[in-house]
């Protein structure tokens, strides 16, 4: 069985599909990476500008809204 399986991995290449497929699996990888910090960094920013702007209202608030 031994030789029936080396003698079929070399008639079909499975090595060379078996690096192939890392190396596209390392591609994915590397994107979905890339997309995640995009998507973190996008996050964090609108939360620093909520931020932002909730304390310009309340410093708007205290300063005009005087009761």
């Amino acid at each position: 069985l031994a030789r029936i399986h080396d003698a079929a991995s070399k008639q079909f290449h499975l090595q060379d599909w078996e690096t192939a497929i890392a190396r596209k699996l390392d591609i994915i990888d590397n994107l979905y990476q890339l997309l995640s910090d995009r998507t973190n960094h996008a996050q964090s920013q609108a939360l620093e500008l909520i931020i932002i702007g909730l304390i310009l209202i309340e410093i708007f608030m205290t300063l005009f809204y005087r009761g």
